[in-house]
């Protein structure tokens, strides 16, 4: 569900010549784009960190064709040249394919062609119910939260929840239904990457083994691996961060103490939405053994710092220098959160608006 965001600040391109006919073993791409006359366009892959460009052809007529040769069925993108952001984008094998759209809607072409592009359409198709749904829950939870009515914004939460549980779930089925479809691990990586590690980890093992040869396939074997040290049960790992005060403070250090570590960003709306219920449980449960250590996540020092006194942020601030955060924790989204016991053992995960607290009386009556 999830698209890849382009920067133009970090990615670049690596050009291939124009292919003159479809090579052995490729693909061959034949489009006819209306109004486009003149226009060239670049087919390229990501590989993670930037594009790699496999083919640049010129509109003539109204078609055009591209060629090359993928290592696996993938998604590649047409980017007008001398841009950044795709127009298109299509889930490509080495065979020949085919699209027909217009130069302003290329987005919504109709790619024929590549059983791995139908594949991806037809899923794309059933989940549109829940991008309406999605969409609509976001404007009411935001007019709630415009007009302080937090009990309905917390409903409308909860409502979310459930049909994203219903979302992922119809993926997950049909992951099962495709095993070793390159498509299938797409979704393994574009949808449940970024939801908890039981989800994750449900859906990767439903992946046929055979898709171990494309990069991704190990990229996420190694992050179920790192996140698998830190559910609720294991002790978290250890770390040091330098603190806003210019010392340095180790988590192990606060044993002891029930602890909530706390991964966010002064950029991230969410994570200042629950600063609140952090202050809040804070004052409250101080002086009865609670600690916080928030870890930021910021690259710029001085916007971290600036959000922490805007936000009367009065318990201990970390910074992540040495992406720890990732490393250690496999935080893929922020706001994060980690309860731990006075053992540093995780005891509860990313607890949302009053369930912190809730929680803290519940260990503390």
């Amino acid at each position: 569900m999830k698209s890849i965001l382009f920067s133009i600040l970090v990615l670049t391109f690596t050009l291939a010549s124009c292919q003159s006919k479809k090579p052995e073993g490729g693909f061959l791409l034949k489009g006819k784009i209306d109004g486009a006359d003149g226009k060239t366009y670049v087919v390229a892959t990501f590989d993670g960190k930037q594009l790699i460009g496999l083919d640049t052809a010129t509109v003539e007529n109204g078609t055009v064709e591209f060629s090359g040769v993928l290592d696996y069925p993938q998604q590649v993108y047409i980017i007008e040249e001398g841009q950044m952001r795709p127009v298109m984008q299509i889930f490509a094998e080495n065979t020949d394919m085919s699209f027909e759209g217009s130069v302003d809607s290329l987005y919504a072409a109709e790619v024929k062609g590549s059983k791995s592009q139908d594949l991806i359409t037809a899923y794309n198709k059933d989940m549109e119910k829940y991008q309406k749904q999605s969409q609509e829950l976001g404007q009411k939870y935001q007019a709630a939260k415009a007009a302080g009515d937090e009990k309905t914004a917390e409903d409308i939460y909860n409502q979310y929840m459930e049909m994203n549980d219903k979302r992922l779930a119809e993926t997950e089925a049909f992951i099962a239904a495709n095993p070793a479809s390159p498509v299938s691990l797409f979704l393994v990586q574009s949808v449940f990457m970024r939801e908890d590690f039981d989800k994750l980890n449900n859906a990767f093992s439903k992946l046929d083994t055979t898709l171990s040869v494309i990069p991704g396939y190990k990229e996420i074997q190694d992050y179920i691996d790192v996140v698998g040290k830190t559910q609720i049960g294991k002790t978290a790992p250890d770390f040091t961060v330098p603190t806003i005060d210019g010392k340095e403070i180790t988590l192990s250090s606060l044993k002891g103490k029930y602890v909530l570590l706390d991964f966010w960003a002064s950029w991230c709306k969410p994570c200042i939405g629950e600063i609140p219920y952090m202050q809040k449980a804070y004052q409250n449960y101080k002086d009865k053994g609670f600690e916080i250590l928030s870890v930021s996540v910021d690259r710029d020092e001085n916007a971290w710092k600036k959000a922490v006194a805007d936000n009367n942020m009065t318990w201990l601030q970390g910074h992540d220098t040495e992406d720890i955060s990732h490393s250690l924790y496999g935080v893929m989204s922020i706001p994060t959160t980690l309860l731990l016991d006075k053992d540093g053992v995780i005891i509860a995960k990313n607890l949302r608006g009053t369930a912190l607290e809730d929680k803290l009386k519940e260990l503390m009556k």
